[in-house]
């Protein structure tokens, strides 16, 4: 093992030793031009949502099958334009083309603090959830934003990413109205709880630079350990879909659809909810090697966080039982930082 987190290591130092790779591959976009799958494209066993023109019945049916099947959802008609993702994407992927000196300064000074830039291999999501502890890493560069505390490189790289933190908090009041509804849980959580959290809105760009990758996954298998996740995902030039979620044992692929975002429950729901509601396991999966080349792809992921205060409990099937403690019982604000330290250890 002390093997390959050494070679991983010297492949990361060797790909960003220089930006003429992500120069070439981290260009601006035009989102209508890029190679999207259909809503034909997704399985059978996801519901898609129109927020706009279904009822509130069909609404609560959806949601109530993704408890039961897949755990997760599609969504379409939400508050986002092609041109607000785009304009996000496209600022953000200027900033991770500049230097190492430039991107160095947007690193937050604390580390126990999801904000500003990451560099590649700087999270591990398995080491929280894999209990082997291997030593693959996230395979992705990143950018975050929260409600405070963020770091910048200048006003107008502020506005967009404030502008779309405030609506994609919006919108996760409806999804979440929705889904503490049809969980039967509005008398443990509401939105005035939720509201104030400590959310977290994140772009990651899975590039594909240089060597062809000797892990399994970009993204290790885990569960997010939110209230839920909302994911507004890019295609890959050459098709790859690397989202997948397991439902039962059986893997999907989550394939991007233009005009959708997918939602996905987590830890902190699935406690709140007594085990009603499960948090879906899901990674992103390495490209074969015919699929490689052209497979860098780009996700915009919002964490809806409850109060810090809010008791989370262990419940049955919980994938973090070890992180609750022996009481099995704590606040969520102590129970996020006993994982987030673990997600940057080492």
């Amino acid at each position: 093992m002390a093997i390959m987190a050494s070679s991983i290591r010297s492949v990361t130092r060797r790909l960003f030793s220089s930006t003429e790779p992500l120069n070439k591959l981290l260009t601006q976009i035009n989102i209508d031009k890029l190679k999207w799958y259909s809503e034909s494209d997704i399985p059978s066993e996801i519901p898609l949502i129109d927020l706009q023109s279904m009822s509130q019945h069909e609404k609560n049916s959806s949601f109530k099958q993704a408890f039961e099947t897949a755990r997760c959802v599609y969504i379409k008609n939400h508050l986002f334009s092609n041109k607000e993702s785009e304009d996000l994407v496209n600022i953000t992927r200027k900033l991770f083309t500049q230097s190492e000196e430039v991107k160095s300064k947007m690193v937050h000074p604390y580390k126990g603090i999801m904000r500003g830039y990451k560099g590649f291999g700087r999270e591990k999501s398995a080491q929280i959830f894999d209990h082997e502890k291997t030593n693959e890493i996230d395979a992705h560069i990143s950018f975050s934003w929260g409600p405070a505390d963020n770091v910048y490189p200048d006003l107008t790289f502020q506005k967009l990413w404030k502008r779309y933190y405030k609506k994609t908090l919006k919108l996760s009041k409806e999804i979440a109205e929705l889904a503490i509804e049809n969980a039967g849980i509005q008398d443990v959580i509401d939105w005035n709880n939720l509201k104030v959290g400590d959310h977290l809105l994140k772009l990651q760009e899975y590039v594909a630079l240089g060597d062809k990758s000797h892990q399994t996954q970009r993204l290790g298998p885990h569960v997010d350990f939110d209230f839920f996740t909302m994911i507004n995902q890019l295609p890959a030039e050459n098709g790859y879909i690397g989202l997948q979620v397991n439902m039962n044992g059986k893997i999907l692929n989550l394939p991007a659809v233009k005009g959708t975002i997918v939602i996905l429950f987590g830890e902190a729901m699935q406690s709140i909810s007594n085990g009603k509601v499960k948090g879906p396991i899901h990674n992103v999966v390495s490209p074969q090697d015919n699929m490689y080349e052209g497979s860098s792809r780009t996700s915009i992921i919002f964490c809806l966080q409850p109060d810090p205060k809010t008791k989370v409990s262990r419940t049955e099937g919980s994938c973090y039982s070890e992180y609750y403690g022996e009481k099995g019982t704590l606040r969520y604000g102590d129970f996020h930082s006993r994982l987030i330290s673990e997600f940057y250890k080492n």
